[in-house]
């Protein structure tokens, strides 16, 4: 599957589930707007550490950078010690609403 087909089948159902490998972890899950900001691009390829994205951007353009913002987010905190323990998800506030 090539990046075209993951962003199609993103656009077409943009719930997400995020989770790491390490332990007591947070999860997150919401749903994933994309954002075509230009100012929020040049700010992600000009930071600190990202400069391996120059060469493309430069060759490339700015929308072959695709950025998206989590709406509706939830986190959890998952171990394997509290795995079956009732959890309830904490609302990220202002995530995805231009914050």
């Amino acid at each position: 599957m090539n990046a075209t087909e993951i962003l199609a089948l993103w656009t077409a159902n943009p719930a997400f589930h995020l989770a790491t490998l390490d332990r007591g972890e947070p999860r997150v899950r919401g749903t994933a707007q994309p954002v075509e900001e230009v100012s929020l691009k040049k700010e992600i390829v000009n930071a600190p550490g990202r400069e391996f994205l120059r060469p493309w951007v430069a060759s490339q353009g700015l929308d072959l950078l695709k950025v998206f913002r989590v709406a509706d987010g939830q986190a959890r905190v998952w171990t394997m010690a509290s795995n079956f323990a009732p959890q309830e998800p904490v609302a990220l506030a202002g995530v995805g609403q231009g914050n």
